[in-house]
């Protein structure tokens, strides 16, 4: 790994002899897991994004957070590799990938709502806030009020939802309360600039990450899986109880 702030465009001329390859840029394997390319990808952006590191050239901070970003992007899309369900150029996303949950939550950018996952199990059918109607939709809508970043709130799904269902009834649900309301909306009527995301515990990376020692031992802090719009409730391994976050971007 890059063992100092070195600018990334001059640190692959003098390591490699081949042409620029996202692998390079990230500084990883080309048999490298997804979760050692984001662990890579997450180090080399936090040495370099221009917000925290003021006493960089903010040119040159840049130029390389947009290498590191492109490259990564590359690799997660790869088809070949992890399949067609990443993320696309959503900012969000991104900084869901580049920070943990309590960066996010202390940052200038972002306010992050949290769920309480409470499965019906009885029927998909009533399931989504899509189809929510009358008195029941008035006092699910009582709730808005009770939403804020210090409480969890419970939310009704089921396994068999797709996180595009679940994210059209937090939207019906808190859209007011999550500053959602008048944003544009994409092509499955969900509005721009949030993202659902599950935190993944530490221990469930493999341990042979290419890592900081030091990093590691002082920040054991989980990291976050975006919620892809088209699997389901259940392809995240989520259990009845289980919490979830809604990051909004603050526009």
């Amino acid at each position: 790994m890059v063992s100092s702030i070195t600018p990334i465009r001059s640190y692959i001329s003098s390591n490699f002899v081949t042409t620029k390859s996202p692998y390079a840029i990230l500084n990883v394997r080309s048999d490298a897991s997804k979760e050692e390319i984001k662990a890579s990808f997450r180090k080399l952006a936090k040495m370099y994004h221009p917000d925290l590191n003021p006493h960089l050239s903010q040119d040159k901070a840049q130029e390389n957070m947009t290498d590191i970003i492109q490259a990564y992007e590359i690799l997660m899309k790869d088809e070949l590799i992890f399949g067609s369900h990443r993320m696309g150029d959503n900012k969000v996303a991104l900084a869901c990938e580049m920070f943990s949950l309590d960066e996010l939550r202390n940052d200038s950018f972002h306010h992050v709502y949290s769920f309480r996952v409470v499965f019906d199990l009885e029927g998909k059918e009533q399931s989504n806030g899509t189809n929510i109607q009358g008195d029941e939709l008035s006092v699910a809508k009582s709730d808005q009020q009770s939403l804020s970043k210090e409480r969890i709130i419970d939310l009704k799904t089921h396994p068999d939802d797709s996180i595009s269902d679940l994210k059209r009834s937090i939207q019906l649900l808190h859209g007011d309360s999550m500053r959602l309301t008048g944003r544009r909306l994409d092509r499955d009527n969900i509005a721009t600039g949030w993202e659902l995301v599950k935190e993944v515990l530490p221990h469930q990376h493999p341990p042979d990450i290419d890592t900081d020692e030091s990093t590691t031992r002082s920040s054991p802090s989980p990291s976050l899986t975006v919620m892809s719009y088209h699997l389901f409730v259940h392809s995240y391994d989520i259990c009845h109880g289980d919490t979830i976050h809604s990051i909004v971007s603050k526009q």
